[in-house]
């Protein structure tokens, strides 16, 4: 395992107006909808660059909210390859299952989903909860993961108590901008909180640590210096579980690097994705389920 340490990313955050970090332009994205499972799945997808050949992105949102949070770094990571980024059944415009999907529920959905828009393979980006369900998704379909990459992943080990997560919550909470709390206050009330508090159970419920040994793709585990969450400790440790894992240590970011440092967020994934070379794609194995649905 190796660390990567990148420049501060104290100002590098989302202009709301569309222009990207830093000054640069934003890609437009389009929106869609596919079946899947019976259930109409909504997407935010930047197509890249005309003819480009690069490895898609599949970029994976947290606990209640929805592709809106995954916007600023698709939009950055769409400059060199197409990028998707879908709600999950039940957040967002995504139409709801009939039954709450625990961790290893939504890998499938998006398994089969990444089927349907006909990406066979691509760099798995998940934020928060969503490198929970990323890393589901890499263990349970190894052909669909090129490239495994887990920002501020969820639950830390020995923080799975109801009691331990939401004064942390509240801290995390402090730390967002008020366009991210915007972000986050809609999404929620899409949702709804039964459905919100029984995801989180399921998050609670759900070993990370004991999927990534069994992920063939090299993974990247990413942690923000002012993230309440979770401890560098904690994504070391995961790095160092997976086969072929490193860490990116982000000075003075917070806990959501998608939508607060997409600049910063979007470097280390490209440094990661180019250093990596490609690699044969395995047979999917879906093992057993982990967690009851």
């Amino acid at each position: 395992m190796s660390a990567v340490t990148v420049a501060r990313a104290d100002t590098d955050t989302a202009d709301p107006a569309g222009v990207g970090p830093g000054g640069s332009p934003s890609l437009p994205e389009h929106r869609r909808w596919e079946r899947v499972h019976g259930l109409a799945i909504h997407t935010r997808c930047w197509p890249g660059p005309t003819g480009a050949q690069r490895t898609p992105a599949v970029v994976l949102h947290g606990l209640g909210v929805a592709s809106r949070m995954c916007q600023p770094v698709a939009g950055r990571l769409a400059r060199d390859r197409p990028v998707w980024a879908p709600d999950w059944a039940g957040f967002g415009h995504s139409e709801p299952p009939s039954r709450d999907l625990d961790i290893d529920g939504h890998a499938d959905l998006l398994a089969d989903w990444m089927g349907t828009i006909g990406v066979p393979a691509a760099v798995l980006v998940g934020v928060s909860l969503g490198s929970q369900v990323a890393a589901a998704l890499a263990e349970r379909y190894p052909a669909r993961c090129a490239r495994l990459v887990l920002g501020s992943p969820t639950v830390q080990a020995d923080r799975r108590t109801w009691r331990q997560q939401v004064p942390r919550w509240q801290l995390e909470q402090a730390t967002q901008s008020g366009r991210m709390r915007a972000i986050q206050l809609g999404d929620y009330a899409r949702c709804g909180p039964r459905r919100a508090l029984r995801t989180f159970a399921f998050a609670l419920a759900d070993r990370i640590e004991d999927r990534l040994p069994q992920v063939d793709a090299p993974v990247l585990t990413c942690w923000g210096t002012r993230d309440p969450l979770i401890t560098r400790g904690w994504v070391e440790e995961l790095a160092a579980r997976a086969p072929d894992g490193r860490l990116a240590v982000l000075p003075g970011a917070v806990h959501a690097l998608s939508h607060e440092h997409p600049l910063a967020f979007a470097r280390v994934i490209e440094h990661f994705v180019d250093s990596r070379p490609a690699r044969e794609q395995p047979a999917d194995r879906r093992p057993p389920r982990r967690g009851a649905a």
